[in-house]
């Protein structure tokens, strides 16, 4: 990695082992079987975990030059979407060296410096000292989706540093959410009245329904009921939050509640059924609930 004028006091051999930031790439835990979420799409791409509370790993990861002037400290800088730092990583030197290079670069995750390709970034590691070096970025469930750019620099022991090399990978917009209850109870239902099981904001309470985003984008709950085998129309209700507005809708009707659950909220879920005179029996159906994504904005 030298250049063509060298420093004063800089012999042609010292520059050849300049600290060089030679490649970067972004990928999961080689031990899941794959490097990235989205094999299709080139770079590297990420799903949110879709689990409360959940995070999701990411390995920054860099193959590194420099025998002449061991680098201090070698960290990769993460800015967000919206351009704001998000995090520093130091990155430690790893034993695997081709191999991890080779599958990230088949996969298309890998970002060269000017003038380096795989094969010059393989000759440095079997040949000339240079390393992979590695460090571990978690990002929350509800961490904002987007583009996140990574700048990987050398720290030299004499506080000097050398270009960084940027990359970037995808972290994807998700609508994910989940429920605390798996029955709803209507106990004894009145013909002709609405029988409303009241939820509540508090998660974990199975007799009061509630629902939680556990994506990374604000969605919609949308709910839809089967006839309960009553052999008569049953008519429902449905709301989202205490002031929600309520919905009415059929049997096998799928309706969007209104009302948004943004990211990492928690809010009650209500429902009523109403059954007409004649319909007997004890009343037993399917109730599914889903998601969408806000105005279709992911």
């Amino acid at each position: 990695m030298s250049s063509d004028t060298l420093p004063e006091n800089e012999t042609a051999g010292e520059s050849v082992f300049r600290a060089a930031v030679l490649c970067v790439w972004e990928q999961l835990d080689p031990a899941l079987g794959w490097l990235d979420d989205d094999p299709a799409q080139a770079g590297s791409q990420f799903l949110p975990p879709c689990a409360y509370g959940a995070e999701k790993t990411v390995h920054i990861c860099a193959v590194v030059a420099g025998g002449g002037a061991t680098p201090d400290l070698i960290v990769a800088d993460v800015v967000s979407p919206d351009g704001s730092p998000f995090s520093r990583v130091n990155l430690t030197r790893q034993d695997s060296g081709t191999d991890a290079l080779e599958a990230a670069s088949m996969a298309g995750l890998v970002t060269y410096a000017h003038g380096t390709s795989l094969n010059e970034a393989v000759r440095a590691l079997e040949e000339t000292g240079a390393a992979v070096y590695a460090g571990e970025l978690d990002l929350l469930f509800s961490q904002a989706p987007g583009d996140y750019h990574v700048s990987v620099q050398v720290l030299s022991k004499e506080g000097s540093s050398v270009e960084p090399l940027a990359s970037i990978f995808t972290y994807l917009p998700t609508a994910s959410f989940e429920i605390d209850f798996s029955t709803v109870d209507y106990g004894t239902v009145e013909p002709g009245e609405n029988a409303w099981v009241e939820g509540d904001a508090d998660f974990g309470t199975a007799e009061r329904p509630t629902v939680r985003n556990t994506g990374n984008v604000p969605i919609r709950i949308t709910v839809v009921q089967d006839n309960m085998g009553l052999g008569v129309p049953v008519s429902y209700m449905a709301k989202l939050g205490n002031s929600g507005t309520p919905v009415a809708f059929g049997a096998m009707e799928e309706v969007t509640l209104p009302g948004v659950l943004p990211v990492n909220e928690t809010a009650s879920i209500s429902l009523a059924l109403r059954v007409p005179s004649g319909g007997e029996g004890t009343p037993g159906g399917r109730l599914q609930v889903s998601c969408v994504p806000h105005q279709g904005e992911h």
